[in-house]
């Protein structure tokens, strides 16, 4: 039988039985293990040796990095199933009970991402909702986060990575306190509500959209299913138009055909990107589309 690397021995099979386990869903937020020092010392050191010099959150975020330290904590004999290692090393983070060295930053625009950051969102609120679990929840649980990046590829692209789906994620969740922060210096969109809330195209006749920034809405039965928004509508209706059969998830059917589907576009040509992502906010809260994201939306003071 193998030793761990801190000493132990460790049963293979005992091992790989408990790690299929399934974790309830709901009682992610609430299981508090005991944490040890031991405990502590071991996460972080399977953290130190895989992490590249990476923070948590990429470690987490990143599957190959996310493997190898799994993978580490299991050599060093730590009684945690995969997802219950990823939750206490992110725990352990957000509690400043780790001394760490100052990490490398990992340095993605959000020009680079912004294309592609509607399917991590809508990924993302799918499972939220069905699980009722958070964003966290779903990368630190290796099941999940492989569930959230097969619905983004359906509605984007099934060969983009798992880390930038991920990443996407995670940048949407940072910069939703700022647009929720635009969102009060904004006007009432009236007329872009107005609009986006009226029936729209069909998806399949959508085709003529100009490249342009704007907010839109995709439509089911006169209801939005999701309101997004973009810096090229042009470019996103047409990845719609392409993966529209992804949207099945999303309705009370079996069978979903494309003329079910409609959209509506607000072009935005002369808004600066915050002040779009001020309004995207507002409409947010106006419309409650079908997949509503309550950390994007505006919320008035009371």
């Amino acid at each position: 039988m193998p030793s761990t690397r801190a000493g132990r021995r460790l049963d293979k099979d005992k091992n790989l039985r408990a790690s299929r386990i399934p974790v309830a869903r709901n009682t992610l937020h609430v299981r508090k293990p005991k944490v040890s020092g031991e405990l502590v010392t071991n996460l972080t050191k399977a953290y130190l040796e895989t992490c590249q010099g990476y923070a948590i959150d990429r470690a987490i975020a990143d599957p190959k990095l996310n493997a190898e330290f799994l993978q580490a904590c299991r050599e060093f004999g730590i009684p945690l199933a995969p997802v219950d290692c990823n939750r206490r090393l992110l725990g352990l983070r957000k509690a400043a009970k780790l001394s760490l060295p100052t990490p490398k930053r990992t340095l993605i625009y959000w020009t680079e991402l912004e294309p592609f950051a509607f399917a991590s969102e809508i990924a993302w609120l799918i499972l939220a909702e069905r699980e009722e679990v958070s964003l966290d929840d779903i990368l630190c649980d290796p099941t999940l986060a492989i569930e959230f990046d097969q619905i983004a590829g359906r509605f984007d692209d099934p060969k983009r990575s798992s880390f930038d789906y991920r990443w996407a994620a995670l940048t949407l969740r940072k910069r939703a306190k700022f647009k929720r922060k635009m969102a009060k210096q904004a006007p009432v969109p009236t007329k872009a509500r107005n609009v986006l809330s009226a029936a729209g195209t069909p998806l399949a006749e959508s085709t003529s959209v100009k490249q342009q920034p704007g907010i839109y809405s995709i439509q089911y039965a006169s209801k939005a299913l999701y309101v997004g928004d973009t810096s090229n509508l042009s470019d996103r209706i047409a990845r719609h138009c392409k993966n529209w059969t992804a949207f099945e998830i999303l309705v009370p059917k079996q069978k979903l055909t494309e003329s079910e589907l409609f959209v509506s576009v607000s072009p935005s040509p002369k808004l600066a990107t915050e002040e779009r992502e001020g309004q995207h906010s507002r409409i947010l809260s106006l419309l409650q589309p079908r997949l509503f994201n309550p950390k994007q939306a505006y919320k008035p003071n009371p």
